[in-house]
């Protein structure tokens, strides 16, 4: 008798509606609510910020890439002018 009269309590605590209540915040446009013009100001200037750091940075990588591939190209230069020196020189000893 006991496990069906918990049943049934059981049914009847599910079946009441909850005694507390979801409250959802609103969006911006709904209630009115907007931001302060300082506070928008604020993270528009730390957007810009971000944003002009970033390109700087970008423009950094772009200068540093640019200047190891010229020194890669010097570098290959003299290998390949001494190489041709060698040549020369091995050349002229064999004959």
């Amino acid at each position: 008798m006991r496990s069906g009269e918990n049943t049934g309590q059981a049914a009847q605590k599910s079946a009441r509606p909850p005694e507390y209540t979801i409250i959802r915040r609103q969006s911006g446009s709904h209630d009115g609510w907007r931001q302060p013009p300082q506070l928008k100001q604020i993270r528009q200037s730390k957007k810009e910020a971000q944003l002009e750091e970033r390109l700087s940075r970008r423009a950094e990588l772009r200068e540093q890439r640019s200047e190891a591939k010229h020194r890669r190209q010097w570098m290959m230069t003299i290998i390949l002018i001494v190489l041709l020196i060698a040549l020369i020189a091995l050349a002229r000893c064999n004959t």
